[in-house]
């Protein structure tokens, strides 16, 4: 270990393997990729949101999922939203130089703030990640809540350049206190399986060319102009299917309209539930091309993060840090809302799916090298230096 980081304590508010809801798939591999070089604590929760708020999934914890482990790193499941005295305990307790946040949810506000404020008058730094800059869906209250967030902080990481503009430009924050910091991949090597047995597990054609849309089905997803554009398509390419994996957190109704009235039915295969992380690698391994047509966004998705280990072509929309996951890559960028232009997308891949695979190689080599767990977590190491080290 780097002398001059031997001293450095870093207590990380967030989300934590085996936890389910929030961010744990970049919380987790950050928090164990730092632990190499620092001292760390994950500050996790038992119970992050109240069921009757939170549209997801209910529950807290994944009892097949991967545990936390780093060389210097103890993972703390403890928070839970309804007790305050708790949030004042655990930042009264915590041992550290750094408290680094990860903001990303309204919900969270009121225990952020609390041990943000704690530790300052514990004279602790304070980092702060900032996932989400804008809101996913309209909410002033979000805003709000991230201006005093940020107010607070030494120092904020923001993961793409849009997001980068984006804080400087709503909030007027100094440049000079912002760092950007790429996500890193979720898992550093894919848990791939052959493609065969993965379609057979998920009862899915052998012969088909499969599209996947994968994640949180919310409306900023844009899964209606996915819809559409495959419509459009789908008589020319007969082999291809398209599969749609994630739990709605709203009413699934209208789409199911829009498949029914495209004569879709039997080309559109749907798991609409909570996908536990055991099945990713099943899903991921049985598709050809993961779509993301994003209308709005204002984050690097995570759907890229479990995707780019795979190797399989992305398509994604023109929105927040997507493109980024793409290397800015033309070729694999469509402009948002537009089910014209993502239909002409596909109809290229679908022309030779092949081709179109081995081109998009050079690019998944390109952004894995960039989200680099290790890397990244050097460059968190420099700022926590310089940020302890600044008066």
């Amino acid at each position: 270990m780097n002398q001059r980081n031997e001293r450095i304590r870093v207590t990380m508010l967030g989300s934590f393997p085996p936890q389910i809801q929030g961010i744990p798939d970049y919380c987790g591999p950050l928090a164990a990729a730092i632990s190499h070089y620092a001292e760390v604590t994950a500050l996790g929760f038992k119970k992050m949101y109240p069921n009757f708020l939170f549209p997801g999934e209910k529950r807290a914890m994944d009892p097949k999922g991967r545990t936390n482990t780093g060389p210097h790193l103890t993972v703390r499941h403890r928070l839970t939203w309804h007790n305050p005295f708790g949030w004042i305990m655990q930042a009264i307790r915590t041992r550290a130089d750094i408290l680094h946040v990860q903001w990303w949810s309204l919900p969270l506000f009121p225990i952020a703030l609390t041990l943000i404020l704690i530790s300052k008058l514990l004279h602790r730094k304070i980092v702060v990640s900032v996932h989400n800059v804008l809101p996913h869906e309209a909410s002033a209250g979000f805003i709000r809540a991230t201006r005093w967030i940020i107010r607070w902080a030494d120092h904020l990481i923001v993961h793409s350049d849009q997001n980068l503009k984006q804080l400087l430009d709503v909030y007027g924050v100094d440049s000079a206190h912002v760092s950007k910091i790429p996500q890193g991949a979720a898992f550093s090597e894919a848990r791939a399986m052959p493609r065969d047995a993965a379609r057979q597990q998920l009862g899915l054609p052998q012969d088909a060319i499969l599209l996947l849309n994968f994640g949180t089905i919310r409306p900023y997803k844009g899964i209606d102009i996915l819809l559409h554009a495959f419509a459009q398509i789908s008589a020319r390419y007969p082999k291809a299917h398209l599969v749609i994996a994630g739990k709605p957190w709203m009413d699934w109704t209208p789409y199911q309209q829009q498949i029914e009235e495209a004569h879709l039915a039997d080309r559109v295969h749907l798991f609409l539930e909570f996908i536990p992380e055991a099945r990713i690698p099943v899903l991921l391994s049985a598709v050809d091309l993961v779509v993301a047509p994003y209308v709005q966004f204002d984050a690097q998705s995570g759907v890229g993060t479990l995707a780019l280990p795979y190797r399989k072509p992305i398509l994604v929309s023109d929105t927040g840090g997507l493109p980024e996951w793409v290397a800015n890559d033309p070729r694999w960028v469509v402009p948002k809302g537009d089910d014209k232009a993502l239909a002409k997308h596909l109809a290229e891949f679908l022309d030779n799916p092949a081709e179109a695979t081995t081109a998009f190689q050079p690019v998944a080599e390109k952004v894995l090298s960039e989200c680099n767990w290790d890397r990244i977590a050097q460059r968190h190491l420099d700022l926590y230096t310089a940020v302890t080290v600044k008066k």
